[in-house]
């Protein structure tokens, strides 16, 4: 039985597939941009999936397409807004991105940190998918035509199964 990790990173993906005695059998990373402006920081989810068929590609001609199972990690908070289509509507904000700075400053106001973090295990600090949401609602038409909300490891995982979920860890986030 193979099994293996597709790790989703800021400037590339990767994926290891090893037997049941931890031999690593086969490995493919691929690199993409991501687009820096001044303070602003995106990826485009389009290409990242582009980029992991590939190493998935690579890695399964390795092993001759016997692969049992994968898991899928990845940079985090950053969002996926998907259309009715399943098209990518525009680049995803990353978390080191400013936009969503006022917008936490607005939670904070709003609900106390102290609220926000014991409800979700983590304060309000600009990085998070909420704040970036608010942002992208309140700033550009694209929101309105959003069918599906995905963190990269939650979409990457859509494009490979057709189902749409998401980890506790990051539903939180």
């Amino acid at each position: 039985m193979n099994i293996g990790g597709i790790d989703v990173g800021t400037s590339g993906v990767k994926c290891a597939i090893y037997d049941e005695t931890g031999k690593m059998l086969a490995f493919a990373r691929r690199g993409y941009s991501y687009v820096k402006t001044k303070n602003e920081y995106c990826l485009d989810g389009k290409e990242v999936w582009t980029k992991t068929q590939e190493v998935l590609k690579e890695v399964a001609a390795a092993c001759d397409g016997k692969i049992s199972g994968l898991s899928v990690s990845s940079i985090g908070e950053a969002c996926v807004l998907v259309g009715s289509d399943d098209r990518v509507l525009a680049p995803s904000i990353l978390y080191n991105d400013k936009r969503g700075l006022e917008e936490s400053c607005q939670f904070i106001q709003t609900f106390g940190n102290k609220q926000i973090y014991e409800k979700c295990g983590i304060g309000s600090n600009g990085t998070c998918s909420l704040e970036k949401l608010k942002w992208i609602n309140d700033h550009e038409s694209y929101f309105k035509n959003t069918k599906y909300i995905f963190l990269f490891e939650d979409f990457i995982t859509y494009c490979l199964t057709g189902e749409r979920i998401i980890s506790y860890s990051l539903a939180s986030r």
